[in-house]
């Protein structure tokens, strides 16, 4: 069992639960980074920064993000 988490720094985190540890991180940008959700499948991590995007990446490996960006109304 996955699960992904975030922080103030915008760094994405991938943990395994079962074995309590940390499986990989990466930078999700200079902002900080609040929400992070897999899609349905589990395969693709989102995660919404204070900048304005939207970023996702694979779960099975985090190595890069693809950004979409959003406007609050």
């Amino acid at each position: 069992m996955r699960w992904v988490s975030v922080d103030s720094d915008g760094v994405l985190k991938l943990w395994d639960v079962r074995m309590v540890v940390e499986m990989n991180s990466i930078s999700a940008g200079a902002y900080p980074a609040y929400k992070c959700a897999f899609e349905r499948s589990g395969e693709v991590v989102a995660v919404a920064s204070d900048d304005g995007t939207i970023k996702w990446c694979a779960s099975h490996a985090p190595l890069f993000f693809t950004r979409a960006s959003y406007n609050e109304q």
